[in-house]
């Protein structure tokens, strides 16, 4: 069916039919919200035909620079890449063409930094430019630069080499590509980096920001409160850099993956977010499009996040999230937002959009929990309407005139959106009824996951010697790059734990044939160091609360970095650790003192359990090769039902 036919204008077409859809009569306007997805250079059919069915306008992927450039000075492009292009703009998407990584020849295959890499990365993104602009919309100056994506053992990168490294490239790109939309590094560590390249003079080298706005895993986090408030502080701040105008904005990452780990969610939450995340954003002009992270799974590991997260599995099947988004991308393309409802409260949603052809849409949800809202609206005469949940389909409903007033609907919402379509304007809220419905009672299927290994910590306070947990065989060890670990006298590693009222005393021995630690803030877990995580079995604490700490002996002296914390505690600098690190030839003694506010306890008392999780990593000067680990649910992923469980002895 011809999706630009009139009956594939109603929601109840787009809720029902996966017919193959003839290409786009015309591409959208720039000013159009684009709907987006990240890919993996697919190549089937059914890929194409499945994205193409779901509405997606456009693609991204790396076209990296160790591809193009295999001999210094001498960059061919790959014919693949022209090819893959023009199959994806024959399917009537888009590209987001990333520019990134490093290349062997330059700055010893680091960030480019040198006049000498930042020329060869400008002759590159010439060269690719050149040879693909027919084809190509966005580019995209590197991918996660503050998060050292595709940068092994070379740690993350700073705002003052990007923009430098931007400000060189961006006028080359647009001189051959001049109605091109380039994007800055897709900023993936937060928004105090953006800031700083803000500050540094980048919106002079771009024609829009990229942002990676990922935060799965976070019960505490919502679409509503937090994902949309950031957004919109965002635009104040680049408002005011910019002389009071907007900036554009694409999220050209985010997902919520379905793995089975405490991080992971099911299908149908995944499904929600999707949903919510597309109808605040359309209410937002600054934000000109989303890219769902990613439209396939990578793999078949059910635990592991990276696996996970596609809206299709790996062999295509599609997932809850693929039909939510179809349902929305299909209804919604080319609509323009109007208005969020004034219902005088602030956690129902109503958010109004008008499609081209007149016809309005209405999306309504809830952030309330055990409370649904029935909400009444009126309309000036008795219309028919469709009624559907996104990747769940959709009834056909009316407007009903009684003896006296309006016509009236009624509608009881929750956390999943409703999405109304028809002729409805003037269409009004006219109530509000809480009625408690209590879905948090209903009895669940509890899975109770013990701790696989303990250990112990006498007080100060009794004079008892501290036991030795020892963790260097083999079956403690985790590698991470080709070098393999040369037994325990390439690293060998044992902790020591005592307690005192408000502190834990831990103390990390250490042996490493080489030692290599050339990183300091939050990287100097790429080098030789250690970590640890902590988690408090308090009545507050919910399962995934976890506070991960690094210490290590860098060429400034022993530093102690928080790396993920709970409220307040932010990742940073850790001082109070008061971090000390004794090298003795191979042996590095490492001892910190860990407050019980610092992962969230408020006391530390006798028959107390804790759960901890300890790794030494290893480094040979040729980037991190591995780690030995006492628990898991640091080197991994971070899952803190995974860490083992110490016990305070009196």
């Amino acid at each position: 069916m011809n999706p630009r036919r009139e009956s594939a204008h109603s929601l109840i077409a787009c809720l029902f039919l996966l017919a193959v859809a003839a290409p786009w009569g015309a591409a959208a306007k720039e000013s159009d919200f684009v709907f987006g997805v990240g890919t993996h250079h697919p190549a089937e059919a059914d890929y194409f035909g499945l994205m193409r069915q779901a509405g997606v306008m456009a693609t991204r992927d790396d076209y990296s620079w160790g591809r193009a450039e295999k001999e210094k000075g001498k960059i061919v492009v790959p014919p693949e890449w022209a090819a893959e292009l023009q199959r994806t703009l024959d399917h009537g998407m888009k590209t987001i063409c990333i520019l990134d990584y490093a290349n062997k020849f330059y700055d010893d295959g680091g960030y480019p930094r040198s006049p000498e890499a930042v020329e060869g990365f400008c002759r590159y993104a010439e060269a690719v430019v050149s040879a693909l602009k027919d084809k190509v919309t966005y580019w995209q100056v590197w991918n996660e630069w503050d998060g050292g994506c595709g940068m092994a053992g070379k740690g993350r990168g700073d705002a003052e080499s990007y923009v430098k490294l931007l400000a060189a490239v961006y006028p080359r790109i647009k001189k051959i590509h001049p109605e091109s939309i380039v994007l800055a590094n897709s900023v993936c560590t937060g928004d105090a980096f953006l800031l700083k390249t803000v500050e540094l003079g980048a919106l002079k080298s771009c024609d829009a920001l990229s942002l990676h706005t990922y935060f799965y895993g976070d019960p505490q986090k919502t679409m509503e409160n937090h994902w949309y408030p950031r957004m919109t502080n965002l635009d104040r701040v680049l408002r005011e850099a910019n002389g009071g105008k907007a900036f554009p904005l694409y999220a050209t990452e985010i997902g919520f993956p379905t793995q089975t780990d405490p991080r992971g969610c099911t299908e149908d939450a995944a499904a929600e977010n999707l949903s919510k995340l597309y109808l605040l954003a359309m209410g937002l002009p600054y934000v000109k499009g989303v890219w769902w992270y990613d439209f396939r799974d990578d793999g078949w590991d059910a635990k592991y996040n990276e696996n996970n997260f596609g809206m299709v599995r790996r062999d295509l099947t599609p997932k809850l999230a693929y039909f939510a988004y179809r349902d929305i991308a299909n209804a919604f393309r080319g609509a323009r937002f109007v208005e969020r409802v004034d219902v005088k409260d602030p956690l129902v949603w109503v958010m109004r959009y008008r499609k081209a052809d007149g016809r309005q849409l209405l999306a309504a949800w809830t952030e309330y929990k055990d409370i649904d809202i029935q909400m009444k609206l009126a309309a000036p005469e008795a219309v028919a309407f469709e009624l559907g949940q996104p990747g769940h389909g959709a009834v056909k409903r009316a407007f009903v005139k009684g003896a006296e007033g309006p016509a009236t609907a009624e509608l009881v919402l929750r956390n999943k959106p409703w999405v109304a379509e028809g002729a409805l304007d003037g269409v009004k809220v006219v109530d509000l009824k809480k009625i408690e419905f209590r879905e948090s009672s209903r009895p669940q299927k509890i899975e109770i996951r013990l701790p696989s290994g303990f250990g112990r910590a006498p007080s100060v306070a009794s004079g008892a010697k501290a036991p030795v947990q020892a963790f260097g065989e083999e079956s403690d060890y985790r590698r991470v790059a080709e070098a393999k670990r040369g037994g325990k006298a390439d690293l060998d590693a044992s902790y020591t734990m005592r307690w005192e009222k408000g502190r834990l005393l831990l103390s990390v021995l250490t042996t490493d044939d080489v030692f290599s630690q050339e990183y300091s803030g939050g990287d100097t877990w790429q080098g030789d160091g250690i970590q640890f995580a902590l988690h408090a079995f308090t009545a507050d604490a919910a399962n995934v609360d976890h506070h991960d700490f690094d210490v290590a002996l860098t060429k400034a002296g022993p530093m102690a970095y928080r790396q993920a914390g709970v409220g307040p505690l932010k990742p940073g600098p850790a001082p109070e650790l008061k971090p000390l690190a004794t090298r003795n030839g191979n042996q590095i003694r490492y001892e910190v003192e860990i407050p019980a506010s610092a992962f969230g306890s408020a006391e530390l008392r006798a028959g107390m359990g804790i759960g901890f999780s300890l790794l030494v990593n290893d480094n040979d000067g040729k980037g991190r090769k591995g780690y030995l680990r006492w628990g898991d649910g640091i080197g991994a992923g971070k899952d803190p039902s995974l860490y083992h469980v110490v016990v305070l002895e009196e």
